[in-house]
């Protein structure tokens, strides 16, 4: 039995919202998935930096003659 035009043109409406509705989903997820890896990347190079300035600072206190 073929189908009506009406029939194929609402078929195609409810699957390219289906595909836009996971392409939205799927590219916030990759989004959010990118957010925390950089944020976790920052949060590591400043714990470097304060831990390596807090070194530093215990080596210049050894050595200070006062």
């Amino acid at each position: 039995m073929a189908k009506s035009l009406m029939q194929v043109v609402e078929e195609r409406k409810v699957w390219s919202k289906a595909t836009s509705d996971f392409d939205s989903v799927f590219t916030g997820a990759v989004l959010a998935l990118g957010l925390l890896i950089l944020v976790a990347l920052v949060g590591v190079v400043f714990d470097i930096a304060v831990v390596s300035i807090q070194q530093w600072y215990q080596v210049i206190v050894g050595y200070w003659p006062f």
